[in-house]
C-alpha cells in the first residue's frame, strides 16, 4: 500500500479490525492490505439478497455472450448455487425473491437462446444452463404451496408448480 496506494484511486478504504467478519456482496472486487503477518480466510457465500445482482450481471453478460463465455459460465454456475439453496431452505419470501430474480434473468436467456446457433455457443449455453433449470424443474415438481406468481400477483393458481413448469422454464 505503501508503494502503490497513491496510484490507485476511484476506491474506497475500509480501516477493518481482525475480530471482525467483513462480508462484501459476491462480485466485489477487493484487496487486502495488513500492517503486520495475517491468516486470511475468505470464501464466497451466495445468498438470497444476492440473487438480484447475479442476475443483473447475467442479464448483461447474456447480451454479449460471445465475448464473456467463461464469465457467463462461471456465474450462472454461482447463481445456480445461490438459487438450489434459497429454495431448499423452503422460505416463502426468499423464494419469492429467488422467483424474481429468475423471471429478470428469463426474456434476455430466451432471446440469447434464439439468437444463438449452436456453433456460435447454444450448445454450451444450454450445457451452463442445464443446472439451473433441473433445480427449478425439481422444485416446481415438489408441488410448491405459493398461491400466486410474481410475474401475476394479483392472480391466485391452483397450481403454481404447473403454472411454472409452463410459463417460466426454457425447453432446451
Amino acid at each position: 500500500m505503501s508503494s502503490s496506494g497513491n496510484k490507485l484511486s476511484g476506491g474506497i478504504l475500509i480501516g477493518h479490525k481482525s475480530e471482525k467478519v467483513l462480508f462484501l456482496p459476491p462480485g466485489t472486487l477487493h484487496a487486502v492490505w495488513t500492517k503486520k503477518g495475517a491468516f486470511f480466510l475468505g470464501g464466497e457465500i451466495s445468498l438470497v439478497e444476492g440473487l438480484e445482482v447475479m442476475a443483473r450481471f447475467i442479464r448483461s453478460q447474456l447480451m454479449v455472450v460471445e465475448t464473456s463465455k467463461e464469465m457467463l459460465k462461471q456465474d450462472i454456475e454461482k447463481y445456480a448455487e445461490a438459487i438450489g439453496e434459497t429454495l431448499r431452505l423452503r422460505r416463502d419470501v426468499s423464494t419469492i425473491l429467488a422467483i424474481q430474480s429468475w423471471l429478470n434473468i428469463l426474456p434476455n436467456l430466451n432471446e440469447t437462446l434464439e439468437r444463438l446457433k449452436p456453433e456460435d455457443g447454444r450448445r454450451e449455453l444450454c450445457k451452463w444452463i442445464g443446472p439451473l433449470v433441473s433445480e427449478w424443474q425439481k422444485w416446481a415438481g415438489s408441488n410448491p404451496h405459493i398461491k400466486c406468481c410474481p410475474c401475476k400477483p394479483t392472480k391466485a393458481l391452483d397450481s403454481f408448480g404447473i403454472h411454472f413448469k409452463r410459463s417460466h422454464i426454457p425447453a432446451l
